[in-house]
């Protein structure tokens, strides 16, 4: 990817950031990551544009998309949607098999914008290499820069399983592969406290019982819960907060990545960054 290695020269302080999003848009997050940024852009603290968006759902596919495209309009952000699912039954097919013919389509209808920078919040598809080389693509993964790898349900039953403490969130670049390009940014946060020890403990209980099947599956699912509420917490202010840092070129470089837990903890409401912190 010909930009990659100067992060310096994607953002200029005195111009505003030209984004492109991509997005399934079918859950809270992807919403929420949207309106967390059109809210920044909106009061002036994120000197950015959103371009376009593309969704790779259409109208009418699914409830959640939909939520998701009536925020875009409300906005009049030109938006693009290709649906992956018609394209791949139209051709009698698996996704796996046409991706690259999709993306190329896609490519094609997103030729007009200028944005070069886009962001992956809540896209679904892994993208084949011709957008990754168009598109300097920021994916949010959440996790901390040592892992784990995996969709965010995926992350969160193995930090459940290895009984971690911490947990995180990091901005990185996609490549081909997928979940190992550069880190830009990342933040962390506690995900056992004062507040979830009980649980923890009961966890440990209960895996020491004979007949333990049942008890764990519903400890498990309150973690479970409990991860997820932190994650939904701090993706959003951290979303915003990389895209800010870029916008300030205060990411300089992909060898060191940002760490900007301190500035999300206090873009958080006084008493969500004091119960993050205990």
């Amino acid at each position: 990817m010909a930009n990659v290695r100067n992060v310096n020269s994607m953002q200029n302080p005195h111009h505003t950031l030209k984004l492109g999003w991509f997005s399934t848009g079918g859950g809270e997050g992807s919403r929420g990551l949207l309106l967390s940024t059109l809210t920044a852009i909106e009061n002036g603290t994120l000197n950015a544009e959103i371009e376009f968006v593309f969704c790779n759902r259409e109208p009418g596919e699914d409830i959640g998309t939909d939520a998701f495209l009536e925020i875009v309009a409300s906005h009049n952000i030109p938006t693009i949607c290709l649906s992956s699912r018609q394209f791949a039954k139209t051709r009698k097919t698996r996704f796996s098999s046409v991706r690259q013919e999709y993306d190329t389509l896609v490519l094609s209808k997103l030729a007009r914008f200028t944005a070069r920078t886009c962001v992956l919040a809540g896209y679904m598809l892994v993208l084949s290499p011709s957008v990754c080389e168009t598109y300097q693509l920021l994916n949010l993964h959440p996790a901390k820069p040592s892992g784990p790898i995996g969709t965010w349900r995926e992350v969160i039953e193995l930090l459940i399983n290895d009984r971690q403490r911490e947990s995180g969130i990091m901005m990185h670049i996609a490549t081909k592969e997928v979940d190992q390009g550069p880190v830009l940014s990342y933040c962390t946060f506690p995900i056992r406290d004062s507040g979830t020890d009980a649980l923890w403990d009961n966890l440990d209980h209960a895996e020491q019982k004979v007949d333990h099947s049942e008890e764990i599956a519903t400890v498990k699912d309150q973690l479970f819960t409990s991860v997820r509420s932190k994650q939904l917490l701090y993706e959003r202010p951290f979303f915003v907060e990389t895209l800010r840092a870029l916008a300030n070129e205060r990411i300089k470089s992909l060898d060191v990545p940002l760490d900007l837990t301190k500035e999300v903890n206090q873009s958080l409401a006084p008493e969500e960054s004091d119960s993050s912190s205990e």
